[in-house]
């Protein structure tokens, strides 16, 4: 029987693995490929932002929540070591992660409340479909109007908007709107996406600085 439960017991550490990965990947793209762009992370080492992300649907009560991005060191390679967290009321997730300079991340440490740090190196088949339709900044629609002044928890900047529309999968008109600044790391201010009647906003809450690792030793 003891080979049973260690087998039982390795099955469902790698089912939590993936899923605690798979919500890595939804925190991760909606911070460096917001809108499906990846957007250039100039950050210096230690930097870091915050962003608010509120679902627009007024029935739902929980929707407002928090991501901080920050960048922990870079190797000679070019590779990034970035942390990532999520926080909603008490309920907070940290990821620190090597990020290559084709983006893909090759190593990740995660943390949920107070439990312990966990070490996962991701296979090729669980990051392939994150990628495949990833586009770069330089690819973004070229609707950038006049900058325009907006208001969000980090301050007021001047900030050129920039805007993608059409039809989804499902038939239904979208918007995407971006707000760009030159003025914060990774240069974005405020984000709305809407679909249908389904919207949400993603804005700046904060820039921080001098971050350090916590989970990777």
């Amino acid at each position: 029987m003891g080979s049973f439960w260690d087998d039982s017991a390795a099955a469902v550490r790698k089912t939590a693995d993936r899923v605690f990965l798979a919500r890595f990947y939804a925190y991760y793209l909606a911070s460096f490929y917001t809108g499906g762009f990846y957007l250039p992370a100039d950050y210096e080492v230690g930097e870091g932002t915050v962003y608010r992300i509120r679902d627009d649907d007024p029935a739902t009560d929980d929707g407002v929540f928090y991501i901080e991005r920050a960048l922990l060191a870079i190797e000679a390679d070019g590779s990034q070591w970035w942390r990532l967290e999520y926080y909603q009321g008490d309920d907070r997730i940290s990821y620190e992660f090597r990020m290559a300079p084709d983006t893909k991340v090759t190593e990740l440490y995660y943390r949920e409340g107070g439990g312990a740090t966990v070490r996962m190196i991701p296979a090729k088949d669980d990051i392939a479909a994150y990628y495949a339709d990833a586009r770069t900044a330089a690819e973004m629609p070229s609707k950038a109007r006049a900058k325009e002044r907006v208001k969000v928890g980090a301050g007021t900047y001047q900030a050129a908007t920039v805007v993608e529309e059409g039809l989804d999968d499902d038939g239904r008109a979208y918007r995407h709107s971006w707000w760009l600044s030159a003025d914060v790391p990774g240069g974005l201010v405020q984000y709305v996406q809407s679909a249908g009647d389904d919207s949400f906003t993603l804005t700046l809450n904060a820039v921080t600085r001098d971050n350090r690792f916590e989970l990777r030793r």
